[in-house]
């Protein structure tokens, strides 16, 4: 573990990792609905690769596959996690509608309760994604 003492008030430590928590799950919710829309539209090759000509540094593949995986195997706690976000939010008086997305988002994948490791995942992406989405549109919200 990587400690660091974070100086100032009480509670700093926390509105970081909340703040990170913004970005980090908020980017697997929307690579993950790309990725879906990608594959049910099928034009998952176009758009990853299109994806990846303009973010050369970024493999649209490679993140998906990490993160279906973390998804699955977390989402209901970052969905909690995203709840209190969204409260951070709302008491600093800012919109939270991404915040609040996202947690619906990470609940719905961490409620599959699949454990789904990410060579099965890159083993056969595209009938993942598929029994995904399948899966997705039973839950009722």
């Amino acid at each position: 573990m990587d400690v660091k003492i974070i100086k100032g008030p009480v509670g700093k430590a926390s509105s970081i990792k909340m703040v990170r928590s913004i970005f980090v799950k908020g980017l697997e919710a929307l690579t993950a609905e790309c990725a879906l829309a990608a594959v049910e539209a099928d034009v998952l090759d176009e758009v990853f690769n299109s994806l990846s000509a303009e973010h050369p540094h970024f493999d649209m593949i490679k993140h998906s596959i990490y993160n279906f995986e973390r998804s699955l195997s977390h989402g209901k706690r970052r969905s909690e996690e995203l709840k209190e976000v969204s409260k951070m939010l709302e008491d600093l008086r800012l919109a939270n509608h991404m915040s609040k997305a996202t947690a619906i988002w990470q609940n719905n994948i961490g409620s599959l309760e699949k454990t789904n490791l990410m060579s099965e995942i890159k083993e056969n992406f595209v009938s993942f994604a598929k029994q995904l989405s399948a899966e997705l549109r039973d839950i009722k919200e």
